[in-house]
């Protein structure tokens, strides 16, 4: 497999060392995801959503309602019915809108882009996201 690079330009990090954070509002993103442990023991789904102003992390604890929530909101806008055995998987390399708002992170002790609560769409025709050019038709 190969890809083409010349027009991927790679975010200059700030003065903290930090990529910067992806703007408020709704991105079309890919998704990576990986199943791991969190620090306190529990299954998590741990996903990456790619967007074309930068990476934004999220992670789903499976203990955790909240977690359950968010996921199932994530695997309907990506398409997946069938709720049984989902794994990660399921989710990588698929194609997702997401909406983000930057948030302080206890976790991180900084501010960075969070995906809101419901904050998972399904990609349409209809889908405009990020900065949707204007009108240029003259009447």
């Amino acid at each position: 497999m190969s890809v083409n690079l010349n027009d991927v330009v790679i975010p200059e990090k700030n003065e903290d060392g930090d990529f910067p954070i992806v703007p408020n509002g709704d991105h079309l993103a890919t998704i990576s995801a990986e199943e791991k442990t969190s620090k306190n023991g529990n299954g998590m789904m741990s996903c990456q959503f790619k967007t074309d102003k930068g990476v934004v992390f999220d992670n789903f604890v499976l203990s955790s309602e909240h977690g359950l929530i968010r996921l199932k909101i994530l695997c309907k806008a990506i398409g997946i019915t069938d709720y049984k055995d989902v794994n990660a998987s399921d989710l990588h390399d698929k194609t997702v809108i997401i909406t983000t708002e930057e948030k302080w992170s206890e976790f991180n002790q900084k501010n960075e882009a969070q995906t809101t609560y419901g904050g998972f769409k399904a990609v349409t025709a209809d889908s405009v996201v990020g900065d949707a050019p204007e009108d240029d038709i003259k009447f």
